[in-house]
């Protein structure tokens, strides 16, 4: 038997100058940061020496191509044709589905993602650009194989004060500490933040943060909630969100419904049933 019997060829697989690839303003997420620039010299690097071996992903429009996926290829080839290096005459390429919506190249930019791992701001500003396309959060996750906990709270930090997403990429506190600071201070969560680095101790912040976002759920105008009715509260309210949205989306995206629903209702189910007693008669279909 031949190499050629047993293997195929790619006819989505293509070759195109890197000069004539555009880049769509705004698209990539990426922050320009020292450690992007290492990571593109490193890259150059490699590609100087065995060539782009991960293809990069592209779709056209109006008769031009522009990238969807491999910006940190497409900066090092350039970045190599800058200096000179005459061996980079075209690189792989896979064009896009024509019927691929703009959320799908949005995910794309995570589900694809083979190379340096987005940063949480990163991904926040994914996430965001999918919900402002009316992507729920659940789809979001679901697309984008993370838990749903996760999605929402990077749309959340993408919400978070320019000040606070700025100490987060300069990895001076992390997610988690930034959302919990924001929930606890509002507009002053920047100042205890910076605080708390000045301190040495942002873990602090985000112990604070708890402290006080748990005062500000129990204690409303001197009157003390019931935790456990407040929990029973929070999962009929996740449970009739989740049952609305299944009704919206049996119509408009009846395979992620097939697919998915049954999951998500047991799940629901479990979550009512462990803070309800048992004794709810909310009913999902």
């Amino acid at each position: 038997m031949s190499l050629k019997e047993i293997t195929q060829s790619r006819k989505d697989l293509l070759y195109i100058d890197p000069t004539k690839i555009n880049i769509k303003p705004g698209w990539n997420v990426r922050a320009d940061t020292e450690d992007l620039r290492d990571h593109i010299e490193k890259l150059a690097e490699s590609i100087r020496e065995v060539g782009v071996r991960v293809p990069l992903t592209i779709a056209m429009e109006d008769g031009k191509a522009y990238i969807t996926d491999g910006h940190c290829r497409y900066a090092a080839c350039m970045l190599l044709i800058q200096r000179g290096f005459e061996d980079l005459k075209a690189v792989p390429v896979i064009v896009e589905d024509r019927y691929a919506s703009e959320g799908d190249r949005v995910a794309s930019m995570i589900v694809r993602n083979s190379g340096k791992p987005l940063t949480p701001i990163e991904k926040a500003e994914v996430y965001k650009r999918l919900h402002n396309l009316g992507w729920e959060p659940v789809q979001i996750a679901a697309k984008c194989t993370v838990s749903l906990s996760h999605v929402l709270q990077l749309l959340e930090l993408s919400a978070a004060p320019e000040a606070v997403k700025q100490l987060v990429t300069a990895k001076q506190v992390s997610a988690t500490e930034a959302v919990k600071a924001v929930k606890a201070y509002g507009s002053g969560a920047t100042e205890e933040l910076q605080k708390a680095i000045a301190a040495e101790e942002p873990a602090s912040v985000g112990e604070q943060a708890d402290q006080a976002s748990q005062k500000k759920r129990t204690v409303r105008k001197g009157i003390t909630i019931d935790p456990v009715k407040r929990k029973q509260k929070a999962a009929v309210e996740l449970y009739e969100a989740l049952s609305a949205a299944l009704d919206e989306w049996e119509t408009t995206n009846p395979e992620v419904v097939a697919d998915e629903a049954p999951r998500w209702v047991n799940l629901a189910r479990e979550a009512l049933h462990k803070v309800d007693g048992g004794h709810s008669n909310k009913q999902m279909h």
